[in-house]
């Protein structure tokens, strides 16, 4: 009869490891070669956006410009946009410096407590549907179709 031979538990915990550190780089390139292709995707959204503005220039006959009313138009392109539109795209500049939109924002975990406690605050108040009178005030309008649904439930899967 021959004896088997077990793997030792230095022998697994050296297997485990190795696993483990093949999982986290598998994980790493994943994720780069994922942002790498978000990245390209938006430089080739921006590239279209710019030929769409160049056309539209062309077919016009004018430029797109902004700027305050008593300071001197400038020509919008975008590689030198107006500061609304980098605000929309990439958010306001906050006082450290840093652009903050509302996904970096929502990825605070403070900032998204904040959030959740007041709509849930909010989703708590009824919402109650008037009909406004001809002197100016107003008065539930408890006969009217929606009112039930408003007040009660939308959706049987939904509360108001």
């Amino acid at each position: 009869m021959t004896a088997r031979r077990a793997f030792t538990l230095v022998e697994m915990t050296i297997v485990i490891g190795i696993v483990i550190l093949l999982a986290g780089l598998t994980l790493a390139v994943s994720v780069s070669v994922v942002q790498g292709s978000e990245i390209r995707q938006t430089e080739l959204t921006i590239q279209l956006l710019d030929s769409a503005i160049q056309e539209w220039q062309t077919q016009a006959d004018r430029s797109v410009t902004y700027g305050k009313p008593d300071e001197p138009e400038q020509r919008a392109t975008l590689r030198n946009p107006p500061d609304w539109l980098t605000d929309a795209l990439i958010g306001t500049t906050t006082t450290s410096g840093e652009r903050v939109n509302e996904q970096i924002a929502m990825g605070l975990s403070a900032w998204y407590g904040a959030i959740r406690a007041i709509s849930e605050d909010v989703a708590k108040l009824d919402l109650i549907l008037y009909r406004r009178r001809k002197d100016g005030g107003k008065d539930r309008a408890t006969g009217h179709p929606l009112y039930r649904m408003l007040l009660d439930s939308p959706h049987p899967d939904h509360t108001s």
